[in-house]
């Protein structure tokens, strides 16, 4: 049984009632409908069976900051397989709490130490995948150490860069909105200098 949108029906009738057409344009019209129904508003078979299944992933990171002569640098991470520049972050394991996890993966990322201040904690989401919601949590830590080596799988490139142009460089949006606020945070002694 096929169907078809509202409007699409409305349309074919628009079409029978003023314009009178013969059989054979209404098949076309029929035809039409149908193609562009299945085109642009039917799921795939393959979606329809799973519409309600949704993967969920969270991970946790940071702002990796250091005061070097007199200006506030952060550490930006380049991304193997994509290419694009963000923070380093990572997926939560078992038992393990949102600070533990960010402190994990930047020195599994960048071998830097941090000292995290849990009182910024920042949040995006968005969908890498049709069938994924990912959540992460950012938060401000302050550098131990400042020489870092990548992970060498996972990272292409690692670089300190001053807080007031990491937007120019970093690659999506909310990235950006959050070096914002870290930088209020930073400056305005929220975070621990």
């Amino acid at each position: 049984m096929f169907y078809y949108s509202i409007n699409f029906l409305f349309r074919k009738q628009f079409f029978e009632i003023f314009f009178r057409t013969d059989k054979k344009y209404m098949d076309k019209i029929d035809k039409i409908c149908y193609n562009i129904y299945n085109k642009y508003y039917r799921l795939p078979d393959s979606q329809e069976r799973n519409v309600y299944y949704m993967r969920h992933e969270k991970s946790c990171g940071a702002i990796v900051y250091r005061k070097h002569h007199g200006n506030i640098e952060i550490l930006l991470i380049r991304h193997i397989n994509s290419g694009h520049w963000s923070f380093p972050k990572g997926h939560i394991e078992a038992g393990e709490t949102e600070i533990q996890t960010a402190v994990r993966e930047i020195k599994e990322e960048t071998s830097i130490d941090v000292m995290i201040d849990p009182t910024f904690r920042e949040t995006v989401s968005y969908s890498p995948k049709r069938d994924t919601q990912k959540i992460v949590v950012y938060f401000i830590g302050r550098a131990k150490n400042y020489n870092f080596s990548p992970q060498e799988d996972e990272i292409s490139e690692i670089r300190w860069v001053d807080i007031g142009y990491a937007s120019r460089i970093l690659t999506y949006e909310n990235d950006k909105n959050i070096v914002i606020k870290a930088k209020n945070a930073i400056k305005n002694g929220s975070a621990f200098c």
